[in-house]
């Protein structure tokens, strides 16, 4: 059917076709100098390509996130958003039957008994969007690789495994949790700030400006419009079919040190745990962890007033694996 397409699409004479939702996905690949980058862009056309249908590798199952990349100077206390990254799910809910869920009501200590309550047995992708820093991923580990189980009142649904819908999460900050159990679980793809400088420096310029005075996946699109989202998420479907499934890991520098700055709460005290490393790598010398403890509280006293030496030694193992991770 692609392959139709393509050929319908190459044998019309003198035609360049409007390519909206093309440009809009490139758009969220560029770097801080307006520069697509292509390892970007090819996670992004992954997570399209794994979301547009129900068939799993079941070895491979992910929830893909979709979260802002960070930059210099950004706060990590700070939700900005305004990058673009809601909109690919909801115009995937085009072609798949997508359920919007509430990410705010999903933070740790909240217990909500009934956190799907609005999935059908019917759906094919759910979106959570919006969710905070405080987001309890483990709590859906079963979700992403299980059965899809559904709460309501009065009664249990469950989706079985080989049928689940696809889960995609929406995020300004990094979803928190280290390990095996996680990463495997999770396909992380950083949102460039194309559209928030747009808005910023050209005065609310939107998606919708730029892209035709149109809003995407609605009846404003005309039909040159959907026959090219239709041919762009089938080159995302055979590029996802290529690769086999999603890929583990993968994610940039910039994003490790800002999962590590939520986890340690404090951005000084990573740089500090970086020269450690590379001072002991230098020496080759053995150094008693209390040394270690002993000159970190000195360092950083009011951080570590109510923290246990096992912690801080977490935290340490931690900025290494970054460090050993080319970071």
């Amino acid at each position: 059917l692609f392959r139709q397409w393509k050929n319908k699409m190459e044998s019309v004479p003198s035609v360049t076709p409007n390519t909206h939702f093309r440009d809009y996905v490139e758009n969220l690949s560029r770097n801080d100098d307006g520069e697509i980058d292509s390892t970007s862009l090819e996670r992004i056309k992954l997570s399209i390509g794994y979301l547009c249908h129900r068939y799993h590798v079941q070895s491979k199952r992910r929830c893909v996130v979709y979260v802002d990349k960070f930059y210099p100077g950004r706060s990590r206390d700070v939700s900005d958003g305004g990058t673009g990254k809601s909109l690919i799910p909801k115009c995937l809910g085009e072609l798949m039957n997508r359920t919007e869920v509430n990410g705010k009501k999903m933070e740790k200590g909240k217990n909500d008994l009934f956190p799907f309550g609005n999935v059908k047995m019917t759906t094919e992708l759910v979106h959570i969007d919006d969710v905070t820093s405080k987001f309890d991923f483990e709590k859906f580990f079963n979700h992403v690789t299980g059965d899809f189980e559904i709460r309501k009142m009065g009664r249990v649904d469950v989706i079985p495994s080989h049928r689940s819908p696809k889960m995609v999460i929406c995020s300004n900050h990094p979803i928190q949790g280290e390990g095996n159990s996680f990463s495997r679980r999770q396909f992380i793809v950083e949102i460039g700030n194309y559209y928030k400088v747009m808005d910023e420096e050209y005065d609310g310029l939107t998606p919708y400006e730029i892209h035709g005075y149109k809003h995407f996946g609605s009846d404003e699109w005309d039909e040159t419009d959907w026959s090219e989202f239709y041919k762009f998420v089938f080159e995302c479907i055979s590029l996802y079919l290529q690769q086999g499934g999603l890929p583990r890991g993968g994610e940039s520098r910039d994003y490790k040190r800002q999962k590590l700055e939520v986890l340690i709460g404090s951005s000084n005290m990573i740089d500090f745990f970086i020269r450690k490393f590379e001072e002991y790598s230098e020496h080759g010398e053995e150094v008693f962890v209390e040394v270690l403890y002993k000159e970190v509280r000195s360092l950083f006293p009011d951080h570590t007033k109510d923290v246990l030496n096992g912690t801080i030694w977490s935290w340490f193992k931690e900025v290494g694996k970054m460090m050993r991770m080319g970071c």
